[in-house]
């Protein structure tokens, strides 16, 4: 069964019984079946850059291109070119980058199942 399938399954049962769309909504949210907002970007108005800003690292999307940057080593320092670095990812096609967030994704979610 997908998520689909699922939501449909929490729907149904949500819409048998009269429950309102607030109700059925937070079931969908208790089971996963819905997105969390996406963070807003700091833009950067001298150069266009969009960054999203994490602990070890940034996502930018600068000239078409879109960067991960991970780096939890604690090195404070930036290339001075546009090559990519060691533990750097770098997408100009986005379904190429969103099948990656989301083996990303899936990833934490198998290792949060591990780690508990």
């Amino acid at each position: 069964m997908d998520n689909h399938d699922r939501a449909e399954r929490i729907i149904a049962h949500g819409m048998k019984n009269g429950d309102s769309p607030a109700r059925i909504t937070k079931h969908l949210a208790d089971y996963g079946l819905l997105a969390e907002d996406l963070p807003e970007p700091c833009i950067y108005p001298d150069t266009g850059e969009h960054e999203w800003h994490m602990d070890d690292g940034y996502v930018g999307l600068e000239d078409g291109i879109i960067h991960v940057i991970h780096d939890e080593t604690d090195e404070d320092w930036e290339p001075e070119e546009l090559d990519p670095d060691p533990g750097e990812l770098r997408f100009s096609n986005t379904t190429k980058g969103r099948e990656t967030a989301y083996a990303i994704l899936a990833a934490c979610d198998l290792k949060d199942t591990q780690d508990d």
